[in-house]
């Protein structure tokens, strides 16, 4: 018996945490070993953001990548640019149990309007599986 009988493989999604050093520079070159020595005082840029990137399991609903930053209102987003992701801000840019919340609340949205889409029933409720 296989974990996802009975169940619609566009309704069954996984989500992937990534962090990103985006101002870090390489830790190796290709140098000479002679050439190889950093110069003293040198301290890599901790800059980050995190990213969650959510699919269903066929590939056919792909929602919005949720991005976690710094800072409150990037500068970027200044001018009124609209990006196709969701933005939510902390000050170590790290996921937290409110962040995850908050965008747990944006992602069953997405999904309800996906299920209208496809023409599945909106508040039907998810079946356990049988332990056979």
């Amino acid at each position: 018996m296989t974990i996802n009988t009975g169940f619609d493989a566009r309704l069954v999604y996984n989500a992937d945490e990534f962090g990103l050093f985006f101002r870090q520079l390489p830790d190796h070159t290709l140098r000479l070993r002679e050439e190889e020595k950093q110069a003293s005082g040198f301290k890599q840029c901790k800059k980050r953001i995190t990213g969650l990137v959510t699919c269903n399991s066929d590939g056919t609903h792909k929602p919005k990548l949720l991005l976690i930053g710094h800072a409150q209102r990037p500068r970027c987003f200044r001018q009124g640019v609209q990006l196709p992701v969701h933005y939510m801000a902390n000050s170590s840019a790290w996921m937290t149990a409110a962040l995850f919340a908050s965008w747990l609340k944006l992602f069953v949205d997405e999904v309800k309007a996906y299920k209208r889409l496809i023409g599945v029933e909106v508040n039907k409720p998810v079946r356990a599986l049988d332990g056979d």
